[in-house]
């Protein structure tokens, strides 16, 4: 058990002050920066921990990361929060006095030949009504097997 305690006083040791109170700031793309205790890589995707949970960026989204001198822990506090108010919001995030307009999608009108669809509608009005007449007497009949074929034929 002594030896045990020995080699974790000495491992431990060897462990700079600083890095075990480390940070880094995880540097976006799009300008956004995220501070973080510790972070790993899995495949495409980048770990850290924040909030009081793990989250995960793909890495094409990420500028750089960095080490930070600025210290997790004041962004990390997410129990207590006192009645801290937030920051005004920026006139970028403001709502606007003006209603939302919907996007307007600049699509070609296709000309559409309603005749050509009304006689398609007919021909297939008059095949269906013909095959719902033999299938009515195919069940006169009690032909099952005639009248399963014509099932399959009108679900068709």
């Amino acid at each position: 058990m002594r030896k045990f305690i020995l080699l974790f006083i000495i491992v431990f040791s060897f462990i700079p002050a600083g890095a075990i109170d480390a940070s880094y700031l995880i540097r976006l793309k799009n300008g956004g920066e995220l501070i973080t205790p510790l972070y790993w890589l899995e495949g495409n995707q980048i770990f850290f921990f924040y909030g009081s949970g793990i989250a995960g960026i793909e890495s094409k989204f990420v500028d750089r990361v960095e080490k930070s001198k600025k210290k997790p822990a004041d962004y990390m506090d997410t129990i207590n929060r006192g009645n801290k108010e937030l920051p005004p919001l920026s006139s970028a995030t403001e709502k606007s006095s003006e209603p939302d307009k919907p996007p307007v999608a600049n699509i070609p009108e296709e000309k559409v030949n309603i005749a050509d669809y009304k006689n398609k509608k007919d021909r297939l009005t008059v095949e269906l009504e013909d095959l719902m007449n033999k299938r009515r007497e195919a069940g006169q009949r009690n032909d099952k097997d005639a009248k399963e074929k014509l099932t399959e034929e009108i679900t068709k």
